[in-house]
């Protein structure tokens, strides 16, 4: 599963991360496993959807550093792909400090979903809250953010 996961994603670290859920999300499921097919092509599904969550996640975060507050950096556009390499860091420090200021449940909504990708089961499981609390809290802490970044 792990050659099969390093072969679909660039980095070993998030092919081994996807397989580690693999395995959590089936321990979790156990009792949906019918025996329609093979435990290990069952895996292997599911093995597929962590793949898929894994670049939609990387996509997020792209997007999440490439948008700042109301200034959007437009990467379908070759010439606005040149941003300056010391603005775009200040762009990340002032992310970093509006992130920081959160309240720190908040700030650690934030940092789970667009950071580390994770699905909104998760982060709740992390943070003991529901599912549906996970995405009051992400919109307060995006509420907030805009607030606080520097309207440029």
């Amino acid at each position: 599963m792990l050659r099969f996961a390093k072969s679909r994603l660039s980095d070993p670290q998030l092919a081994e991360n996807a397989v580690q859920d693999t395995f959590v999300a089936a321990l979790r499921r156990s009792s949906e496993f019918r025996g329609e097919s093979e435990f290990i092509t069952w895996m292997f599904s599911i093995l597929k959807r962590k793949i898929i969550d894994t670049h939609r996640s990387l996509a997020r975060q792209k997007k999440a550093m490439l948008t700042l507050g109301q200034r959007r950096i437009d990467v379908g556009n070759e010439n606005k792909r040149q941003v300056d390499f010391l603005e775009q860091q200040e762009s990340f420090d002032q992310l970093r400090e509006v992130i920081g200021s959160l309240p720190k449940r908040q700030a650690q909504a934030i940092y789970l979903f667009y950071f580390e990708g994770l699905s909104c089961d998760i982060i709740g499981d992390r943070l003991d809250i529901s599912r549906s609390n996970v995405w009051i809290t992400l919109h307060r802490a995006k509420a907030r953010m805009l607030k606080l970044l520097p309207q440029n």
